[in-house]
C-alpha cells in the first residue's frame, strides 16, 4: 500500500505539473501558477511570456456577483423565466449563471457578470472563464472565508441564503463607486462583520487550484469562453486537441502502469501464500501417499485365504491319537500329513466335523509298524465359528417349517 500511495502520489503531482502550465489568474494582470517542491503560488507572468491559458479564473473585482431567488422549483421553467428577465446588472459583461433548485416551490440562480473590458488583456484565448468565488465556493470546508491576495482583501460565505462576497482594496485604489458595487451583497445580507477561515497566500493559490479542477470535472461547460466575445480571437482547436491527446496519452500511461503494478504485487502476494501453504500441502501428500500404502496392505491380506479354524482341527485329532507329520496348503485346501491307529477313524471324524466342506485322501495309505500313515486334503467352509454355523442352521430350519 505504501508503494501505491508513492506511486498515486507522483501521478497526482504529474497532473498538477501538466494542469498549472494550462491555468492562469487575471487580477489587473495575469498571473500563472508556480509548482516548486509540492508547493503552489502565484507569480506574475513576465513581460516577455505570451503562453496559452485553456483557464483563465477571474478575480472577484472584475465582475459582479450576485444571489436571487425564485419561487419555482421545476428547473426548465426557471431557466425560461430567467431568460426571459430584463437585465438588471449594474454594467454590460458576459453572464455566467448557476441554477439551484432548493425545494419543490424554491430555487436559487447565482450569476456572475464578467466586465466585457477584461477579455481583451487575456491574452490568447482561453477555453473557460471561471469566476474567482465559484472556485474557491466549490471546495469551501467553512461557511465563510477571508484570504488576501494580489494587494485585496477578498471575503467570502456560502450561507443559507446563498453564496455573497466582497473585495477591498488594501491600497484603496479602486474607487467608491466600484467599492460599493463589490460590497453590495455583504451589505444586503447582514455580513459585514465576518469570521472564518483565513487562508494566506500560498493556502489560497492551492485552494483556487483544487476549485478549477472541481469545476473541470463536475461542470466545464457553464464557463466556457463565450463565442461572441473577443471576436479578434480565434478559438485554440489545435492546442485544445493536443492538450486532449495528451491527457489521453497520460491516462493510458497511468492505467498501464497501475494495472502492471498491481498484478505484479498480486502475484508477489501469491507467491507467498504459496510459500506459506507448501508444508501444508506436503503434510497432505504424505498422508495421501500413506493412505495409498495402507490400502495396497489391505488389498494383500484381504486376498490370503485364512486357516486359523486348521489349529483347532489338529489339537482335536492329536487328542485322539493321531500325530501331525507335516501341512501345507494347496489353494483354498489344506494336506494333512498324519499318523494314526486307522485311517479310517481319522477320516470319519473329519467327515462329521461342521468346520470341513471335503475330505479326501491325498495319498495312499501305508502300513508303519502298529500305525497308518496317510495324508488328507480337506477343504474347509467359511471361517465363521460352530456357534454361528449352529445358530445359521437354527434360523434356516425355523423359517423352512414356517
Amino acid at each position: 500500500m505504501v508503494f501505491l500511495n508513492k506511486i498515486a502520489n507522483r501521478i497526482a503531482g504529474f497532473f498538477t505539473k501538466i494542469m498549472v502550465a494550462r491555468v492562469g489568474f487575471y487580477a489587473d494582470a495575469i498571473y500563472t501558477f508556480s509548482y516548486q517542491n509540492g508547493s503552489l503560488s502565484l507569480e506574475p507572468l513576465a513581460d516577455d511570456e505570451n503562453p496559452r491559458f485553456l483557464v483563465m479564473v477571474v478575480a472577484r473585482e472584475h465582475y459582479f456577483e450576485s444571489v436571487k431567488t425564485y419561487p419555482i422549483g421545476n428547473l426548465r421553467d426557471l431557466k425560461n423565466v430567467v431568460s426571459q428577465e430584463t437585465w438588471r446588472f449594474p454594467y454590460k459583461g458576459k453572464k455566467f449563471e448557476r441554477f439551484q433548485v432548493l425545494s419543490e416551490q424554491s430555487s436559487r440562480v447565482t450569476s456572475w457578470i464578467v466586465k466585457d473590458k477584461i477579455f481583451n488583456q487575456l491574452g490568447k484565448r482561453p477555453l473557460l472563464i471561471i469566476p474567482e468565488t465559484a472556485a474557491i465556493s466549490a471546495v469551501l470546508d467553512s461557511s465563510s472565508l477571508v484570504y488576501v491576495r494580489s494587494g485585496r482583501t477578498v471575503r467570502l460565505v456560502e450561507s443559507a441564503e446563498g453564496l455573497f462576497s466582497s473585495v477591498t482594496d488594501d491600497q484603496h485604489s479602486n474607487s467608491k463607486n466600484d467599492q460599493q458595487i463589490q460590497s453590495a451583497p455583504f451589505g444586503l445580507s447582514g455580513f459585514g462583520d465576518l469570521k472564518g477561515q483565513i487562508l494566506d497566500s500560498t493556502q489560497f493559490a492551492k485552494k483556487l487550484l483544487s476549485g478549477v479542477q472541481v469545476l473541470l470535472t463536475s461542470d466545464p461547460i457553464r464557463f466556457r469562453f463565450p463565442i461572441g466575445a473577443a471576436q479578434n480571437r480565434l478559438f485554440p482547436w489545435g492546442t485544445a486537441s493536443k492538450l486532449l491527446s495528451s491527457l489521453f496519452l497520460c491516462y493510458l500511461f497511468v492505467t498501464t502502469v497501475y494495472i502492471a503494478v498491481s498484478n505484479q504485487l498480486l502475484d508477489s502476494r501469491i507467491d507467498r501464500l504459496i510459500t506459506m501453504i507448501a508444508p501444508i500441502s506436503q503434510v497432505k501428500k504424505e498422508n495421501v501417499d500413506y493412505l495409498n500404502q495402507v490400502n495396497l496392505i489391505d488389498e494383500a491380506f484381504g486376498s490370503v485365504m485364512p486357516n486359523w479354524v486348521v489349529g483347532d482341527i489338529i489339537l482335536n485329532l492329536i487328542k485322539q491319537g493321531a500325530s501331525i507329520r507335516s501341512s501345507r496348503s494347496e489353494d483354498s485346501s489344506v494336506v494333512l500329513f498324519l499318523e494314526a491307529p486307522r485311517a479310517t477313524e481319522v477320516f470319519d471324524s473329519l467327515s462329521r466335523d461342521q468346520r470341513i466342506n471335503s475330505v479326501e485322501y491325498a495319498f495312499p495309505v501305508s502300513q508303519s509298524g502298529n500305525k497308518q500313515r496317510f495324508a488328507l486334503k480337506i477343504v474347509l467352509n467359511d471361517q465363521r465359528s460352530p456357534a454361528e454355523i449352529n445358530t445359521e442352521r437354527t434360523v434356516s430350519k425355523v423359517m423352512s417349517n414356517e
